[in-house]
């Protein structure tokens, strides 16, 4: 007798943590734009820059909460 096809499986915690380390990898790619951009108008060392900074620092909070998800998921060990 053949098995029933059965229905497909539910993700496992495996599946939630390697997209959790998809999103970190598109936050910290995401950040880097803005990083650069900052870096540039420091080093012409002409203001204004704080809106840079502005556009960083909201980067940085979802790099900062995809980590954070990244370690709720895969666990604390990550390399």
């Amino acid at each position: 007798p053949t098995v029933p096809p059965s229905a497909s499986p539910a993700p496992s915690a495996n599946d939630d943590c390697r997209r959790a380390e998809s999103a970190w990898r598109s936050a910290a790619a995401a950040a880097r734009a803005p990083l650069a951009r900052l870096d540039a108008c420091l080093a012409g060392g002409r203001p204004p820059c704080a809106e840079l900074a502005v556009e960083l620092r909201r980067a940085l909070g979802e790099l900062a909460a995809a980590e954070e998800r990244l370690r709720w998921l895969c666990g604390e060990a990550r390399p």
